[in-house]
């Protein structure tokens, strides 16, 4: 895959302001390159009694002016370009993750993909938005120069073209180095970055279990990673731009050193030799500009290929496929043909055949590593890669709506609101309806603001029962035919719980509820049973 999935997503709906940018950058090029020209006009007329040209003088001045402003403008456009461009890369990193098959997300650390998204998205515009404007402009200049340059004395000319040839291999051989010490570096940022969020993640554990000094150890070893790859990427940038000044230097000595010579011989006038100065002073610094962004683009490619393996790996799914195993009806009911699953290779799950004629409850039971979670993953449609029939083939079709609970979900730093809506279109007094039928009005109307309760990160701290309490409403506010819950009551208080039971119970009549559970409530309303079993 190329970078144009980069470029399509960036530039969708931003090219004016991008080609605008591009366009009053290569002004401000020829502006600054054709000001040595007229310099040297000035000079050679004053030096030769001719005095001073006011129309040059005013030409020039319009040139400058014509510099600054058109610098300035491009910059700015670029600018803005620049922030739409990481906006729609993070909204479309953001899209293939979310749409994409649950497995393909799974092959990624959780910090990684969060470091690729917030850190490697900045860095990859760069080439459109630094890198090549930069280019743009040094190249225009460079090149009006080197003819500024032949055009004075072509014999300086060559000398100089000579010198910065020679040291280009030089710099050829440390962008290579530049391009593999990046991509190090990135790798060991990523590896340090997704420890750190794991220890975020698992602070609790980390306190209760004294293990602070392993986390640390482990942060401590991976840092020292990152340290020892960025001091090579740096130790290598930092080369370019003492190549440049050393070419830079040895050109300005050949040129004072062998200009002298031409114009004792006769060959060379003293404002040719100005003018051919003026050239090269002014090629200087788009010299130094072209080996910096050289350094950047090697840096910058590596973060597009971590980007572009985020849209490889995770193709946008439109609809979830069906499972040729897995037949749920309108009414409730459920034919499971036995199938096998596996994550990988190394672990594969065989299930038996199950036959439920609902509407119903029915309880997956088993012990660890049998496979429940799995097989409700499977039932939604969140799982469905590496599927093998064991039974005969039949017709398939679309499952009916299903809600699928799982276990072990946190909340949002969002309001509470938002928490339980989670998108569906209902009021607050739908909420409240739905609290009071698990008598939890009392613990929304106790939040600070309410439903407006900002909680999560950046605001209320909720105990990990209330969070299974907003999971649920957003559970009671939905309409599917299927329900599945996945431990979905196992922090609540008991009273709660009672009532979560008494409505699933009322609810069995019309719908099929599959739960996993070590609720003796919810179980003992359960009418159907499942006993996975693990293999070993």
């Amino acid at each position: 895959m190329k970078n144009n999935i980069i470029q399509k997503i960036g530039f969708e709906k931003n090219l004016t302001f991008y080609t605008l940018g591009l366009v009053l950058i290569a002004v401000s090029a020829f502006s600054t390159a054709a000001q040595p020209m007229l310099v040297g006009y000035i000079t050679e007329k004053f030096t030769s009694g001719n005095g001073l040209d006011s129309l040059i003088l005013w030409i020039l001045g319009g040139v400058f002016i014509a510099d600054i402003v058109s610098s300035l403008l491009g910059k700015v456009f670029l600018g803005k370009s620049s922030e739409k461009f990481v906006y729609n890369l993070r909204v479309g990193i953001s899209k293939t993750i979310l749409f994409t098959n649950f497995e393909n997300v799974q092959k990624f650390d959780k910090g990684d993909i969060n470091n690729r998204t917030i850190e490697d998205v900045p860095i990859a515009q760069q080439p459109y938005f630094e890198t090549y404007p930069n280019l743009i402009n040094s190249v225009i200049i460079v090149i009006i120069c080197i003819f500024g340059l032949f055009f004075s004395s072509w014999h300086l000319a060559l000398s100089v073209i000579a010198t910065f040839a020679i040291f280009g291999f030089f710099m050829l051989l440390i962008l290579s180095r530049i391009e593999s010490s990046a991509h190090l570096s990135r790798q060991t940022d990523s590896k340090y970055s997704s420890f750190l969020y794991e220890t975020l993640y698992n602070f609790l554990l980390l306190k209760s279990t004294k293990s602070e000094g392993w986390a640390l150890n482990h942060l401590r070893v991976r840092a020292a990673e990152a340290k020892q790859a960025g001091q090579k990427l740096v130790i290598w940038s930092a080369l370019l731009l003492p190549v440049v000044n050393i070419a830079t230097q040895i050109s300005l000595v050949l040129v004072i050193v062998g200009g002298g010579y031409l114009i004792t011989q006769g060959q060379l006038s003293f404002s040719s030799l100005a003018t051919f100065l003026l050239f090269l002073i002014y090629m200087v610094s788009p010299l130094v500009s072209i080996a910096t962004v050289m350094g950047e683009l090697k840096e910058s490619k590596v973060s597009q290929n971590r980007l572009l393996e985020i849209f490889k790996h995770m193709p946008i799914v439109s609809k979830r496929g069906n499972n040729p195993n897995i037949k749920i009806s309108k009414n409730g009911s459920i034919f499971i043909k036995p199938f096998s699953y596996s994550y990988d290779e190394s672990a594969r799950i065989s299930y038996p055949e199950i036959r439920i004629k609902g509407p119903t409850i029915l309880a997956i039971i088993g012990s660890n590593g049998s496979g429940k979670s799995t097989l409700l993953n499977l039932i939604s449609g969140v799982r469905g890669a590496s599927l093998d029939s064991d039974g005969n083939g039949g017709d398939t079709f679309e499952n009916p709506s299903i809600y699928y609970l799982p276990q072990g979900n946190d909340v949002f730093s969002v309001s509470v609101r938002e928490n339980i809506l989670l998108g569906l279109d209902k009021t607050d007094d739908d909420i409240f309806l739905a609290a009071d039928i698990i008598g939890v009005r009392k613990f929304l109307n106790s939040l600070p603001s309410g439903l407006d309760t900002l909680i999560g990160g950046e605001g209320h701290g909720l105990s990990g029962g209330q969070k299974q309490i907003i999971h649920m409403l957003n559970m009671i506010l939905s309409s599917y035919d299927v329900l599945m819950l996945d431990e979905s009551t196992s922090n609540i208080d008991i009273g709660t719980r009672s009532l979560i039971s008494e409505y699933l119970n009322d609810l069995s009549t019309k719908k099929l509820i599959i739960v996993i559970s070590h609720d003796s409530e919810i179980i003992g309303n359960a009418r159907e049973f499942v006993n996975l079993t693990k293999k070993d």
